[in-house]
């Protein structure tokens, strides 16, 4: 353990007035930055330099501000942005596919349903050399529950150097999610019978939707499943054409409706990409708790713009106006993961509200689904609140931990080089803890209480492990017992999608063909399908 050296850092830092509209500056004190051996704290200027042969652990190395208690309890529920300017020279990541690099690193403990841990968000990473000095943005949501904040200026990972100058930091002027309704104290979810009569239910997200045949769905209901969620995928830039690419893929849905209905399967109708999608990508582990979660840029388009949100308003009203008296829905789902960190012009809660009156004003019964914040993450349970109209269903994924899950996805080749040994299995241990059952229930645990406090019914949208990873039918056996403990429908990800979720595929990533043996993670999954039957 390195010894750490306070410094009296004289760095200007403003935020924008907490009571106010955003643009309100109110000026702020002077901090102490903590400062490790290899930082150098000037004039509003951090100085981050790593040489090579010490680079080793995997901590982010540089200057640290400890956010004060005071201002802590002020900044809850809102977004804290940097913006300064960098340039760095020579960040050489030992491992160019880790979240490795110079960044801003915002470390918090959280204390919620899961009991207290650390939690990190991470700007975008500076890797390489830059010759000229860039300006950079960065933006934390603080939640509620967090009980400390640090923020560091630094590298991880990495030999190099980094230097960040001419440093503010800005708070939104309001909340990040502003209040519609005050939920009564004692609030039950209502159901009417076409909810309560429902079996649970058990399936798999749905190929890709101009890939999908008759025969698909055929296998599936052999398999044993009763429930489809129909993800509906359209990227174009042009609102008309987004539209055009839906309504196609509404066109074929009601082609498939009466063979659904024949063979028992239920269909979720799920606008995975809502109009104008994400300012930006998410990143691969965006779902599955990596830092890229956390990144604010990829917020939808329509939470700030208003040609794309009356675009999304209006699509839902024309599926309701279609589909409402179709026997074979399970519900309709709102969109797929909202990723929203900061204030928007209008937040992922009010997007549902608007939407979920806007179809009860055309179809009362059919189920409504919405998903948690963080892209559908279970810890964003801690703070969604249930929204106040009949029959909605709320969804969660689950990908914990992410580096299991998710390990080789989206690798540049370091993962897959030293594969076998770079394989991690299950259980073991992550990050020094235990990655086993109980892990696996208390980070379901947000869902659970929430399930319990309003008598809310759950469904686990997405869930599923990459192929190669060690042991992960014993994965989805821990993972499927607890939802069966819940009562939780759920909906493998996914069905002849991509040969990295596939059951059909054996865990040789060299091989992307199916095998015609049964593997062990299909094997779980029809274990548990067969409760369908019953």
């Amino acid at each position: 353990m390195m010894r750490l050296f306070q410094f009296a850092a004289l760095v200007f830092l403003s935020l924008f007035s907490l009571n106010g509209v955003s643009g309100e500056v109110l000026p702020f004190r002077t901090e102490l930055l903590k400062a490790d051996l290899f930082t150098r704290i000037g004039q509003n200027e951090v100085t981050v330099s790593i040489p090579y042969e010490k680079e080793s652990r995997d901590q982010t190395r540089g200057g640290t501000w400890v956010i004060a208690p005071e201002l802590l309890e002020r900044l809850k529920g809102r977004s804290l942005s940097f913006r300064c300017e960098v340039l760095w020279k020579d960040i050489a990541p030992k491992a160019p596919s880790s979240p490795a690099g110079g960044k801003i690193l915002a470390v918090a403990e959280v204390r919620d349903g899961m009991g207290r841990r650390t939690e990190y968000q991470v700007s975008p990473l500076c890797n390489g050399s830059s010759p000229n000095w860039q300006n950079y943005s960065a933006e934390f949501f603080i939640r509620p529950t967090t009980e400390s904040l640090s923020i560091q200026f630094g590298i991880q990972k990495s030999s190099g150097t980094m230097v960040f100058r001419n440093i503010r930091a800005e708070a939104s002027g309001k909340a990040v999610f502003e209040s519609i309704w005050n939920v009564p104290e004692n609030f039950r979810c209502e159901y009417t019978d076409r909810v309560t009569r429902l079996p649970q239910m058990r399936g798999f997200m749905s190929p890709p939707i101009a890939a999908i045949t008759p025969d698909d769905l055929r296998d599936m209901a052999a398999m044993g499943a009763n429930l489809l969620r129909w993800q509906m995928n359209a990227h174009e830039p042009r609102l008309e054409d987004w539209k055009a690419n839906i309504l196609r893929q509404l066109d074929k849905l009601e082609k498939f409706l009466p063979l659904c209905r024949e063979l028992g399967i239920a269909v979720i109708i799920d606008l995975h990409t809502p109009p104008g999608n994400r300012r930006n990508s998410g990143g691969t582990l965006g779902t599955a708790d990596g830092a890229a979660k956390h990144s604010d840029g990829a917020k939808f388009v329509m939470f700030d713009s208003d040609p794309h949100y009356q675009a999304y308003l209006d699509i839902w009203r024309i599926i309701a106006r279609r589909f409402k008296d179709s026997p074979s829905l399970y519900g309709y789902d709102l969109y797929n993961e909202p990723a929203q960190m900061s204030f928007s012009k209008r937040d992922y809660y009010r997007c549902y509200y608007d939407c979920a009156k806007a179809i009860r004003s055309i179809d009362p019964e059919t189920p409504i689904l919405i998903e948690s914040n963080e892209w559908a993450s279970p810890e964003a349970f801690s703070y969604l609140k249930p929204l106040p109209f009949r029959n909605i269903i709320y969804q969660a994924h689950m990908y914990r931990s992410g580096v299991y899950t998710h390990q080789g996805v989206g690798d540049s080749g370091d993962y897959f080089e030293r594969y076998p040994a770079s394989r991690i299995s299950y259980p073991s241990t992550l990050f020094g803890k235990p990655f086993d059952k109980k892990f696996l229930r208390n980070a379901l645990l947000p869902v659970r209480l929430f399930q319990q406090k309003y008598h809310a019914r759950i469904l686990i949208g997405e869930f599923g492990v990459i192929r190669w990873a060690g042991d992960g039918e014993r994965w989805l056996d821990d993972v499927l017992s607890l939802f069966e403990e819940f009562g939780w429908d759920w909906c493998y990800h996914a069905f002849r999608e991509w040969h990295g979720w596939s059951l059909e595929h054996s865990s040789d990533p060299e091989n992307t063909r199916p095998v015609s043996e049964t593997t062990p993670r299909k094997q779980v999954i029809l274990k548990y399908l067969k409760k369908n039957r019953s």
